[in-house]
């Protein structure tokens, strides 16, 4: 004998630009009397027919009761312990221990929402999101990692800003790397050329740029040539010497030094890959399945001040004496990014060139040179022709200015 729940609803998808999007419909729960199981039924659809993370969410009065809630899911759902995909079709259906689970609650009263996410190609990870738990601060042992289909909850700010690193999984594709040849912004000297380049591995990276607190959690302190602002404010100062070390120079070696911030982090977090983003890691997470100059499908002269300054912190938004903004508080990309344009600089791992088109499996740029790289503009930058996709410069890897801020990155081998 089974009785409806009071509220049933379905998940907004949202996907990238040019990916079919993931439709979930037709969600049904109903409880079990005397057992109180939880059943779901729901159809899942997509054009491509590609299968989904699936996962399920409870609220009541509109706030999520939380993932860790949900050990005992089975069915068509992506589990923690198992990760599979779940395929396409019509009469999908889970079940819930919620007794079990979640003991003396009540279920006639919560919202369940069905969520699917996009694999990405990916058959099989731990999780959409990985958490690394720096709540410990600077003395701790270990920093613990755990995994999440489950994204950020902005209306937290301890939670995303200061005692947790989150990174999500982005999926191994071919992209077009560069400025399109009526890109308004193209960078004149030919910096931006248009290439394809393929990426092989999937890799995480970071939802949001390390906050000043995130930093002080694994040095103690925040570098000594950045101007602190707050806790919630991307930390600065980031050269790309203090984040590495010295001693070690990619890709000849891909070594950090150990009491360096990656270094402590590789330790502590037991996470050896820990690391900058290659160039074409960054551009391709940037972009999100974009081709145009932001990342939200417009150009910087497409009505600029209204898509580009949703988007990002840079000097227009951002004036004089501001400088760097709170994290998190601009639209993301279509995976969920934070900030990849604007409010920080963010170094990331290849040597500098002007051309690097011959680059294009897995690039890891040149393998030796006299400056790195820098991507995503900062509040501080000229104009907003800094502050796109493809935008590139070149920056002496120990210069520490104020605006370099870091957004971290580990790639899936």
């Amino acid at each position: 004998m089974r009785h409806l729940l009071f509220v049933i609803s379905s998940a907004v998808v949202v996907t990238a630009c040019g990916v079919e999007p993931l439709l979930v419909k037709n969600v049904s729960a109903a409880v079990e009397r005397g057992t109180h199981l939880v059943r779901v039924s729901y159809d899942l659809s997509n054009e491509a027919d590609e299968p989904a993370y699936v996962t399920l969410d409870a609220q009541t009065n509109g706030i999520s009761i939380g993932w860790d809630k949900f050990r005992t899911l089975g069915g068509d759902v992506t589990r923690l312990a198992d990760p599979r995909p779940v395929a396409c079709g019509t009469g999908r259906s889970l079940t819930w221990n919620a007794p079990l689970d979640w003991p003396g609650q009540r279920v006639d009263n919560v919202t369940f929402r069905v969520l699917a996410h996009h694999t990405n190609g990916i058959a099989r990870i731990p999780g959409v999101y990985m958490k690394i738990d720096l709540s410990g601060g600077a003395e701790a042992a270990s920093y613990p990692v755990t995994y999440s289909f489950a994204g950020p909850d902005l209306t937290d700010t301890n939670s995303y800003a200061k005692g947790t690193l989150w990174m999500r999984c982005i999926g191994p594709a071919a992209f077009q790397m560069g400025a399109q040849p009526d890109d308004p912004g193209r960078d004149i000297s030919g910096k931006e050329y248009l290439h394809t380049v393929t990426l092989t591995k999937a890799f995480y990276i970071g939802v949001f740029d390390v906050t000043e607190y995130q930093y002080r959690q694994v040095m103690g302190a925040i570098p000594k040539e950045s101007i602190a602002k707050g806790d919630v404010y991307p930390v600065s100062a980031c050269s790309y010497d203090i984040l590495r070390g010295t001693t070690y120079q990619w890709p000849a070696s891909d070594k950090v030094e150990a009491d360096t911030f990656i270094g402590r982090l590789r330790a502590k977090a037991g996470l050896e890959g820990l690391d900058l983003p290659t160039e074409a890691q960054w551009e391709y997470a940037c972009r999100a399945g974009t081709a145009t100059s932001l990342y939200n499908g417009h150009t910087a002269y497409d009505n600029a001040d209204v898509w580009q300054q949703s988007i990002a912190w840079f000097r227009p938004n951002a004036s004089i004496g501001k400088g760097r903004q709170p994290i998190g508080r601009r639209a993301p990309n279509n995976w969920g990014l934070y900030d990849m344009l604007g409010n920080v600089y963010e170094p990331v791992l290849d040597w500098f060139a002007d051309d690097i088109r011959a680059y294009t499996r897995d690039p890891v740029g040149p393998a030796t040179g006299t400056r790195r790289i820098l991507r995503s503009g900062a509040s501080g930058g000229v104009d907003w022709n800094w502050v796109r996709s493809s935008w590139r410069l070149s920056w002496p890897a120990s210069s520490a200015h104020d605006s370099l801020g870091v957004r971290l990155a580990l790639t899936i081998d």
